[in-house]
């Protein structure tokens, strides 16, 4: 791995966690902003708002965000469409 593709990858993460931390009030400026970067640099990672929001939402399925999980599954975000009626009422349930 380039340093550059390190330090990208670094970056990327960083956007993903501070999305985490402001869900379900995500946008590129606020995300810009926490991190003290412009909002274009959260996107140029992800190439759009929606791929950023799908992306965080994906690590948050990842991840085990249970609050975050509970929304996506209520909203039948695509991120838990691959999740079996079980798992969903396990996290609908608070588990």
């Amino acid at each position: 791995m380039t340093a550059a593709s390190v330090h990208g990858e670094r970056t990327r993460q960083a956007i993903l966690r501070t999305g985490l931390d402001l869900w379900p009030n995500v946008s590129a400026r606020g995300i810009g902003k926490a991190l003290g970067m412009s909002h274009p640099v959260c996107l140029y990672h992800f190439g759009s708002a929606a791929a950023l929001r799908d992306a965080i939402a994906a690590e948050a399925v990842r991840t085990g965000r249970g609050d975050i999980i509970r929304q996506l599954i209520v909203t039948g975000h695509p991120a838990v469409a691959d999740m079996d009626a079980a798992t969903r009422q396990g996290w609908l349930a608070g588990v």
